[in-house]
């Protein structure tokens, strides 16, 4: 978990975070997969989104039959 741990001390501002309670630290961690979490759902709702765009101008194209 270092590699975490260093990534969000950059992420905090670059500054070493030498004095911050074990806690606080995980804390942090857990603040930060809450969000990737989010962001990860945020990107497979765009991508679900483009295919459904996708599947709609071909079928504005009127090449094939549209309908249930």
């Amino acid at each position: 978990m270092a590699g975490i741990s260093g990534f969000i001390k950059r992420l905090v501002g670059g500054k070493r975070v030498v004095d911050r309670s074990r806690e606080s630290v995980e804390e942090l961690q857990t603040m930060f997969r809450q969000r990737y979490g989010a962001f990860r759902l945020l990107l497979t709702s765009n991508s679900k989104a483009l295919e459904i765009m996708t599947d709609m101008e071909i079928a504005l194209q009127g090449n094939r039959p549209f309908g249930m």
